[in-house]
């Protein structure tokens, strides 16, 4: 249905069209436009659509003066609808407009424009590089974020294909996405790290009428900090194996120590009963003393097992790390090699630390011990001291760490270095790269251990042919504290005729300290139950001075047994012995000033001085 209306050309004093004067309209004009004729038909247009001066003169005043007929589109706002419209001269003085209602068809290309508008923001607001292929896999179309994926304008990148793009190559790789996707006809994915970014390529097939592949979607994500995170959970989860493993052996260290202690006690003891009765220049002496090398050596294994599983008696006590290290800097250039220059760098202000002194110099002796052994040909091996900050970004692979103020002590030399495989074992017990018989390899898990006894942290800093660095990090101590000099022990004269009750679960090491006590003079009654002592003791008259008990025994520990007794022998003192480690002793409430302690194994000297000491205390 076209609209049709004819007018008369209204002209000014120069010949020019100013206005049109309705002549006839058909009724499909007066359909579209609401107009009827008897209202217009002899009107000038612009009595009935005012202000529109500007309008028909540059659109229809064009056609009136040249007499070229005109189409185009327009909009009504009058009416309030889409028109297409042609205007010719008909014959001299008059204008002739036809046109027709395309207001249907101008809001179903403004929906699709809008779609187009709507999906195109979509496609640009994805953050990933998301692009069109074709069926010959060249980009037809990318969004916003391939520019920032690829550093080049989308202009660059349309018509290459993919591979082109990411790999810079004439040809796709082996195992590119793209040709998986055209094999199984799905949808394939593959990790890529490029630079030190990671990106995960999906490929996602499109299929035309006939089921073939047309092309596909391809996306590119950026999935650096996932795998980062990846990478993160599983250093920690691999650190977290380790400590787990670390702590399982020293549980079993400690274990073993225990029984070892036990067995070694009376193997001691009777090694020193059997010299002292055999002549100075008996020959079977000899052996004896051998037997009890041995046995001292293997008591020294014990320690070693202890300290790495972090079971060792400490005396703490607020030190200055400088002084410590000055002091035994003098004995190690007496014991290490005259070829290895040794360099110490130890400032005034390092701070105080809480540590075992005799524990911090077995940490120094054992790491300069194996930095000699790594440097053959001789070399530098470096000490030095300094206060350091240990941030949360420091120690956030070692859950065990806090952050905080610590003094750091380096211990470098110029070996030969380690590899990797070497590092990830390198604390283990028993582990060592030395040959048969030049080391227990219980060095460096000793250190482990005792580093980790006192709250601190070490990390190992090494490469094959450029040496190695051990750094131990103790923590300051927050408040000055007085820093206690222990008074050398005064040595007694170890005889005496008091009487001691002797408590102990096992049969062999009551009766070596049994023996060994009655050889120093004193009177012992051995129980190996602590209710058979109890019973002893409520039911007898007997004077007896001193308790000598295990801690850990069956039915009864050391500690109850000693306050039940004391109630009924309030003058009796208490000395306690053990094979355990310091944590299951310090759970027995066997810690602190004024309690007297035994560790086994014991040999005869260490017994008659704590009997005589805990005596006279």
């Amino acid at each position: 249905m076209s609209g049709f209306a004819l007018h008369e050309i209204i002209c000014d004093e120069k010949g020019i069209p100013v206005d049109y004067r309705f002549i006839s309209i058909n009724e499909a004009f007066e359909k579209l436009t609401g107009l009827k004729a008897k209202d217009i038909v002899g009107k000038r247009v612009l009595e009935v659509i005012p202000n529109t001066e500007k309008y028909w003169i540059e659109r229809y005043g064009k056609v009136a003066l040249t007499g070229e007929p005109m189409q185009f589109e327009e909009y009504s706002s009058v009416i309030g609808k889409y028109y297409e419209v042609r205007a010719f001269c008909p014959g001299k003085g008059r204008f002739a407009v036809i046109f027709h209602d395309i207001t249907e068809r101008k809001k179903n290309e403004e929906a699709i424009l809008d779609a187009a508008r709507e999906w195109r923001s979509t496609f640009d607001a994805v953050s990933d590089a998301v692009w069109l292929l074709d069926k010959d896999q060249r980009i037809v179309r990318c969004n916003r974020a391939t520019a920032e994926f690829t550093g080049k304008e989308n202009s660059e990148i349309v018509g290459k294909h993919c591979w082109e793009v990411i790999h810079n190559t004439e040809k796709p790789l082996t195992e590119c996405p793209i040709l998986r996707m055209n094999k199984s006809r799905q949808k394939e994915s593959q990790e890529l790290k490029i630079g030190n970014k990671w990106f995960l390529i999906k490929v996602d097939p499109i299929f035309d009428d006939k089921g073939k592949i047309r092309g596909a979607v391809h996306i590119v994500s950026n999935i650096t900090d996932r795998k980062l995170s990846e990478e993160e959970k599983l250093k920690l989860e691999e650190q977290l194996h380790q400590a787990q493993k670390m702590e399982s052996i020293g549980r079993l260290a400690g274990g073993v120590a225990h029984d070892f202690n036990n067995l070694l006690t009376p193997i001691l003891g009777y090694a020193e009963l059997l010299k002292m009765d055999v002549p100075r220049l008996d020959p079977r002496r000899d052996q004896i003393e051998q037997i009890k090398n041995a046995a001292d050596r293997a008591k020294d294994l014990t320690k070693q097992l202890l300290a790495f599983g972090r079971k060792q008696m400490l005396e703490l006590k607020v030190i200055n790390l400088r002084s410590v290290v000055e002091n035994f800097g003098k004995m190690l250039k007496r014991t290490i090699r005259e070829d290895i220059n040794i360099v110490f760098d130890l400032p005034d202000n390092a701070g105080l630390v809480k540590a075992d002194v005799g524990q911090v110099e077995q940490v120094i002796l054992n790491l300069t011990v194996n930095a000699q052994d790594a440097m053959l040909k001789g070399g530098m091996l470096k000490i030095k001291i300094e206060n350091t900050i240990l941030a949360s970004d420091d120690v956030k692979e070692y859950p065990d760490v806090m952050p905080g103020n610590y003094v750091c002590m380096s211990i470098s030399d110029t070996g030969h270095g380690m590899d990797k495989a070497v590092m990830e074992h390198l604390f283990e017990p028993f582990f060592t790269t030395k040959q048969m018989g030049k080391g227990t390899g219980l060095g460096l898990s000793m250190v482990y251990g005792i580093v980790k006894q006192h709250q601190g942290h070490l990390q190992v800093v090494s490469e094959l042919g450029k040496g190695t660095t051990f750094r131990i990090y103790l923590p300051i101590v927050q408040e000055q504290e007085e820093v206690i000099i222990p008074s050398a022990p005064v040595k007694q004269s170890g005889r005496g005729g008091e009487t001691v009750i002797i408590v102990e679960d096992n049969e062999m090491v009551g009766g070596i300290a049994s023996l060994l006590l009655n050889n120093f003079g004193y009177r012992t009654i051995v129980f190996d139950k602590g209710e058979d002592c109890i019973r002893f003791i409520e039911n007898g008259t007997d004077h007896v001075d001193l308790l000598l008990t295990d801690v850990i025994m069956p039915s009864i520990n050391g500690k109850e047994l000693y306050e039940r007794v004391r109630g009924k022998r309030p003058s009796i003192k208490v000395l306690y012995m053990s094979g355990y480690d310091r944590e299951v002793v310090a759970h027995h409430g066997i810690v602190g000033r004024g309690i007297h302690f035994l560790q086994k194994p014991f040999s005869a000297e260490s017994l008659q001085e704590k009997v005589r000491e805990t005596l006279d205390s």
